[in-house]
């Protein structure tokens, strides 16, 4: 009986080691998975300040062209305005 005691008590202590060895392994990798996820979830902060600053610029540009669109109307009507008299007084319209 005490081979057979012996020999299960070896193969507890294989099964111990190898959960030992397996549970290392598992704080390795979750370690590793840790500093990745830290590493995309900078990533996100940087591209997120990035895309804010591409929405002021758009947003600017936006008001620059609407502006522009105002300005330039404007100026087609005076000139439409300025164009039809000179047209009138010689009999063109």
């Amino acid at each position: 009986m005490g081979d057979v005691t012996n020999l299960t008590v070896e193969i507890l202590a294989q099964i111990r080691d190898e959960l030992v060895g397996l549970r290392e392994e598992v704080r390795t990798r979750l370690s590793s998975l840790d500093t990745r996820l830290s590493n995309l979830e900078n990533l996100v902060t940087d591209m997120n300040a990035r895309l804010r600053m591409v929405e002021a610029a758009l947003l600017q540009t936006n008001t620059r062209l609407d502006n522009l669109v105002e300005l330039s109307g404007k100026a087609w009507r005076d000139l439409e305005r300025r164009v039809r008299k000179p047209e009138k007084h010689v009999g063109l319209s």
